[in-house]
């Protein structure tokens, strides 16, 4: 629903003749939300253009005098950032808002927002739905789905989509591609996120942002959806595409404190290959992933990243010189080791969507170098037993510290097909070796294979620069794209397990036991060098590495949910159990996770994770950012009702806070529990908890050890091991159930309604039930004139948070009392005194 030009104020005609002198890409793609500012940056490189186009609070003024859009700029203003405001689930919207809320956009919400955007914004349909039939998205086309099934494993498929991620199980494999309808059951949204902005400049990222965090929508960022945990998409949430942000920018001479040299400066929408190649042209050597496709400066470098290079230069993160970054408060800053110095430490590190959304970085660029390649492999026969294949095997193993030392690399696998075993390096990356030197170096290994008997032949070639060395190696890998017949862990190695014969073959014996479990392993020797002072948030595990396993159990694509989940366990526990016991030193690279990683903070972040925490906490206090197992999404929960198997992000119910009451409820059947006996006396627990399935019917009567509801009032722990049967309780069946959920339903309206009031009053602004506002007063005299009603509309706030907290116990107690009744319990419950007879 676009207004009128008539309608539009001054400042939006000036914005629009603005965009005509703009850079053509651009122009079509600025929209009313935007303005031009300075291209300096205190990042040392200027900013790109697309990063000059910002949402300011000139342009939010100019919203408001609008006759159309003052009805809804108010939820795309800045955030204070304040930790007074910390979590919202602290009041009755403790979830974030889904489809169907009271909060959930309109459809003209969504239409102002588009046009405040340029029209950025578009809705997310599984790419895979042409192939569907009877799909709720009626948009069947058999060429179209011979097109997308003959592609489904091209990276090249996923990462030109808005929605699509590259390994289809995380999102619930609800819209798989195929060509058969026989085979396909019906499409639906699954886990793919519910709108897209496919971002073109800074502003349409700032306001995604403060909308999202305006009305509690969950937030995600994607760039190629490449991501092991499906970490760039969740259902019903909106969805930041930075996939098109593509500014490469070299500097020949670049200067900041602690570095003087080449770099580049890289838009968030670069992938791996890209910056290659463009390192190549200007004669230097970059950082980037080993996959190509691999974006350089979103997951990658937030994760930590490792390349064939680290022996050289260190991790992805250890080259970033300069950070632009919206965060959750919607403002555009700076990050270097100077400035915002802790929002830099974070983001090098602590992990992706996690502490904002990066718009470029500038990078390191370092000389060229020389490569010398070399592939091999060996395998069982009938002329080489298991015991000699492992003997091959360990050869390699303990050459593993010189290797390190001698700044080489290696990738190399090792698959277990029913007790034969096959041995693949490819390659053995040795970095500033010629041929000669790399055949000294391996000499031994060779020597040791031939005494075995083992037959072995390398293939060996030397290159002068890093890109045709990766070109003929990395570059042309499979990277089972589209694949969801497979489970990864990984593990990193601490060189402390090399240090003398006893932990080496011990270690090397847990090693042998993970292969035998699994399907395939894949691992690396690698060291990267460190920097002296470390000013970033790397995983500790990776300074003090000699090597990295990644580990692929395979699970029949066909597997029921409840098959995939003892897969997923088996994976967790009886495969990486005993590993990570032999390496108490290690640690796990959290974009290469196992989703069902235990004690997931320290083995991603070790001693970092406290102070990443904290910074979390400052930087975006109402949990904006949230990712499966990123810095502070312990506090959170995604009930995906358990039909993934593994945790997807398929979320059936509501994305919850763990700690707190889960929103308020309407008239929906869910799955509830029966009241047992408790014992008395047992106070209402400080924290409640979500993890209950919450589906519409349940078969069988199912007996579990818990004492809870919805939000797990009372618990095992604090009241006792009572066994529960679950059943089925329609929520309407109950009055005052129903009047409890439409009081909240108003209180929290209200909330909200005055939450806005005070938000607009602070700006001098005064809005009516209509939400029509004018301007009151001038800054000059705003704090005076209005202190008085400012601070009573604050303590209403508060009043009403109070209001809506203890509801939401009323509410829960009252359903416990209700349910115990329904199935012959009786008894009172208070919020001080709760006991069922």
């Amino acid at each position: 629903m676009a207004p009128n030009i008539v309608s539009l104020g001054v400042g939006h005609i000036v914005l629009l003749l603005l965009s005509i002198h703009a850079d053509a890409r651009l122009n079509s793609h600025i929209g009313l939300g935007a303005t031009h500012v300075s291209k300096e940056s205190a990042a040392g490189a200027e900013l790109f253009a697309n990063e000059a186009f910002q949402l300011t609070e000139s342009i939010l003024v100019d919203l408001m005098d609008d006759e159309y859009f003052a009805q809804y700029a108010s939820l795309f203003a800045f955030g204070n950032g304040s930790t007074n405001h910390k979590k919202l689930s602290e009041s009755a919207q403790a979830c974030k808002t889904y489809p169907g809320d009271a909060l959930w956009p309109s459809a003209d919400l969504w239409d102002a927002f588009d046009s405040f955007s340029g029209g950025a914004l578009s809705p997310i349909t599984p790419i895979a739905s042409p192939c569907y039939k009877d799909s709720v998205y009626h948009n069947y086309d058999a060429s179209l789905c011979v097109s997308v099934t003959e592609g489904w494993v091209e990276e090249s498929t996923h990462y030109n989509d808005p929605g699509s991620v590259m390994w289809p199980i995380y999102e619930g494999k609800t819209c798989l591609a195929g060509t058969d309808p026989t085979l396909l059951s019906n499409c639906t949204q699954g886990g793919y996120s519910l709108y897209s902005v496919n971002i073109s400049n800074v502003a349409q990222i700032q306001l995604s942002v403060n909308f999202a965090r305006s009305l509690n929508l969950r937030l995600v960022v994607k760039n190629t959806g490449h991501d092991y945990n499906g970490r760039s998409t969740g259902y019903g949430a909106l969805s930041i595409w930075t996939h098109n942000l593509k500014g490469i920018r070299f500097i020949s001479k670049y200067h900041s404190r602690g570095y003087t040299g080449p770099a580049f400066k890289l838009g968030a929408g670069v992938q791996g290959f890209e910056l290659y190649e463009a390192a190549e042209t200007h004669g230097v050597t970059t950082l980037a992933g080993i996959c190509p496709t691999v974006g350089v400066v979103g997951g990658y470098i937030q994760g930590g990243g490792h390349s064939p290079l680290m022996q050289l230069f260190g991790m992805g993160a250890d080259q970033v010189l300069a950070i632009e970054v919206v965060t959750a408060a919607g403002t555009f800053v700076t990050a270097t080791p100077d400035l915002n110095a802790d929002l830099y430490w974070a983001l090098l590190g602590g992990g992706g969507g996690t502490f904002g959304i990066v718009t470029s970085a500038v990078l390191k660029a370092h000389p060229q170098v020389g490569v010398t390649i070399s592939t091999f492999s060996f395998a069982t026969s009938n002329n080489v037993s298991v015991e000699t294949f492992w003997k091959g095997v360990a050869a390699y193993w303990n050459q593993i510290p010189i290797y390190n030392t001698a700044k080489t690399y290696s990738y190399f696998s090792i698959i277990n097909a029913l007790g034969n075993y096959i041995f693949t390096m490819a390659p053995f990356f040795a970095t500033n070796q010629t041929t000669e030197e790399y055949e000294i170096l391996v000499g031994p290994l060779f020597q040791a294979l031939s005494d075995l008997g083992i037959p072995n032949a390398a293939t060996t070639n030397h290159f002068d620069s890093f890109y045709p060395a990766y070109q003929a190696t990395f570059a042309t890998y499979d990277q089972n794209i589209g694949s969801y017949a497979g489970l990864t862990a990984n593990r990193l190695l601490p060189a402390e397990n090399w240090d003398n014969e006893t932990i080496r073959e011990s270690t090397l014996r847990v090693f042998k036991e993970t292969v035998d479990r699994s399907t395939i392993v894949l691992g690396y020797h690698q060291a990267p060098l460190n920097p002296v002072g470390v000013i970033n948030s790397v995983n500790p595990a990776f300074r003090t590495e000699a090597g990295q396993l990644i580990i692929v159990k395979a699970v029949d694509p066909d597997d029921a949910s409840e098959e995939l989940k003892l897969a997923g366990e088996n994976l967790t526990y009886a495969i990486m159990g005993p590993l990570r016991d032999a390496t108490p030193a290690g640690g796990a690279y959290n974009n290469e996770a196992d989703v069902g990683e235990p004690n997931w903070q320290d083995a991603f972040w070790g001693e970092n994770y406290p102070r990443l925490k904290e910074i979390k906490n400052k930087w975006d206090p109402t949990d904006l950012f949230y990712v499966h197992h990123g810095v502070g999404s312990e506090e959170w929960h995604v009930n995906d009702g358990g039909s993934g198997g593994v945790q997807t992000q398929n979320a059936t119910w509501l994305i919850c806070p763990d700690g707190h009451g889960c929103c308020y409820f309407t008239s929906r059947t869910v799955k509830c529990t029966a009241a047992g006996t408790f014992e008395p006396n047992c106070g209402i627990l400080a924290s409640y908890h979500t993890y209950e399935e919450r589906v519409p019917s349940v078969e069988d009567e199912v007996w579990v050890p818990l004492v809870s509801l919805d939000q797990h009032i009372g618990s095992s722990a604090n009241c006792g091991e009572t066994f529960l049967p679950y059943h089925q309780i329609v929520l309407e069946m109950d009055e005052e159930i129903e009047e409890l959920t439409e009081y909240l339903e108003q209180v929290v309206s209200e909330f909200f309604d005055t939450k806005a009031a005070y938000s607009h009053l602070k700006t001098g602004w005064r809005c009516d039930a209509h939400h029509v506002c004018e301007r009151v007063l001038e800054d000059h005299c705003r704090e005076f004139a209005i202190r008085e009603e400012l601070e009573e509309l604050k303590g209403r706030l508060a009043d009403m948070e109070s209001e809506i907290l203890a509801l939401e116990v009323k509410f829960a107690l009252r359903r416990l009392r209700f349910e115990a009744t329904a199935f012959g319990f009786t008894g009172t419950c208070d919020i001080n005194n709760f006991s069922l007879k």
